[in-house]
């Protein structure tokens, strides 16, 4: 077959592969490291890299040998550009450091569980339920107080402070602890989670670093860094960065929409932030320098969410023109849509390293989707809102998903199988308030 590199995607030969029968050497068999090491390197001008372990990705394999015409060869798949050589070789090396990521990890969480359980081993001297039965306390030899949940056994909360063996536990009808150490002491200890206002942003008038209202937040993955979205209506988007541990503001790209940012999500290494707006624009921005690497136009509405799947290929959009939207970030191209029931799809977050991501709407619905670089499909609802719903989040390991809205309930859910796992009504007024109220 006479084709050249050249007339690849002409008229003549417009598909995305073709193939190319590679006749072997007299008398040599080609083997796969044979065909790596001679054959490859024939395409010089059309790889961007030979000779290596990635040499699949680049869509160059041997199909089959060929007994015909008393010659031996193999037919090639060859890949029409460049850039597809490029995108393809991009996306396994992405593939490899998702499952490099998820080895640490998986590591450093099996280390702290060997750590733990050598700890434990030491002898344990006293016990206690909290006054909720939700939680074990024990206490011994490793001088330390083990807060356990009672449903799954899992460890939840260590409490330091004494410097000798713990020999007595008691919770008080109140909920408070008391313990008792072989260091002398005996000590009490508010097991309730205490929050405290850490620090402001912005200071609410006209010389706040945050231009008019805050809409959207956004942590780095390794949360260092806290990304504000706001901007005057009609006006102007405006994204700024802050640091975590002293609330420096390090970056504010000014000009990055032109109405009110919605939404936000970094991408793995904390260097680029994706954004949507009421502008219907979704963008990509690098953070070193400010400047947009790519402008997604294609929703007819607000873009109220963006999510980026953690392998950085693939953007995903949702808004209040009730769509899906997926775009291909090597590309810069929309992969893919899908339209989500009657209203307005209000937020959008991925299940940790998987194409699954769980989106809220409008239309009192939870859902979870596959979004892969084409159109959505649902996986599964989850079940229980009566009423708008606003947003949701999800768990590092995707087994836990919360959502809240305008029913004024939070609802959490296993994320494998769908089942409500706990419902937190809100707050009903005491009975005393609503005999006063005129």
């Amino acid at each position: 077959m006479e084709v050249s590199f050249s007339n690849l995607g002409s008229e003549e030969y417009p598909q995305m592969f073709y193939m190319e029968y590679v006749p072997c050497q007299e008398g040599v068999y080609y083997t796969a490291e044979n065909f790596r090491n001679d054959v490859l390197p024939e395409w010089q001008d059309l790889l961007v890299e030979v000779n290596s372990p990635l040499v699949s990705a680049y869509g160059i394999q041997h199909v089959q040998r060929l007994s015909s015409d008393n010659e031996d060869g193999f037919w090639q798949l060859i890949w029409n550009t460049k850039a597809d050589a490029e995108a393809a070789k991009k996306e396994a090396e992405g593939k490899k450091a998702v499952a490099d990521k998820q080895k640490t990890e998986a590591d450093a969480v099996a280390k702290t569980a060997k750590d733990g359980l050598a700890q434990v081993d030491k002898p344990v001297f006293a016990v206690a339920f909290s006054a909720d039965s939700k939680h074990v306390l024990t206490g011994g030899e490793d001088q330390l107080i083990h807060i356990w949940n009672t449903a799954d056994g899992k460890e939840t909360e260590v409490v330091t402070g004494h410097k000798g063996t713990i020999n007595a536990l008691t919770v008080t009808a109140a909920g408070g602890l008391v313990s008792g150490s072989a260091d002398k002491t005996a000590a009490i200890w508010n097991l309730a989670s205490e929050w405290k206002l850490e620090r402001t942003l912005g200071t609410g008038s006209h010389d706040s670093p945050i231009v008019d209202r805050a809409a959207a937040l956004a942590f780095s993955n390794d949360g260092m860094q806290l990304a504000v979205g706001g901007g005057e209506p009609s006006r102007s988007g405006t994204v700024h960065v802050f640091t975590v541990a002293d609330g420096k503001n390090t970056k504010n790209l000014l000009e990055v929409h032109s109405d009110t940012v919605m939404g936000l999500q970094f991408n793995a290494d904390g260097t680029q932030i994706a954004s949507g707006g009421a502008d219907k624009f979704a963008k990509i921005s690098n953070l070193a320098d400010g400047k947009i690497l790519h402008s997604f136009e294609g929703h007819t509405h607000h873009v109220l969410g963006v999510a980026w799947q953690y392998n950085g290929r693939i953007l995903a959009s949702v808004g209040a023109d009730n769509e899906i939207k997926v775009w291909n970030v090597v590309t810069g191209e929309r992969a893919g849509k899908v339209a989500v029931g009657s209203k307005e799809v209000t937020s959008i977050h991925f299940v940790g390293y998987t194409d699954n991501a769980v989106v809220t709407a409008g239309d009192n619905r939870v859902r979870r989707v596959r979004v892969p670089l084409g159109n959505p499909s649902n996986v599964r609802d989850f079940s229980g809102a009566t009423d708008y719903v606003y947003s949701c989040s999800v768990s590092a390991d995707g087994n836990v998903i919360v959502a809240g809205g305008a029913d004024a309930v939070l609802r959490v859910w296993n994320g494998a199988n769908g089942q409500s796992l706990v419902t937190f009504e809100a707050p009903q007024p005491e009975a005393s308030e609503v005999a006063t109220k005129p």
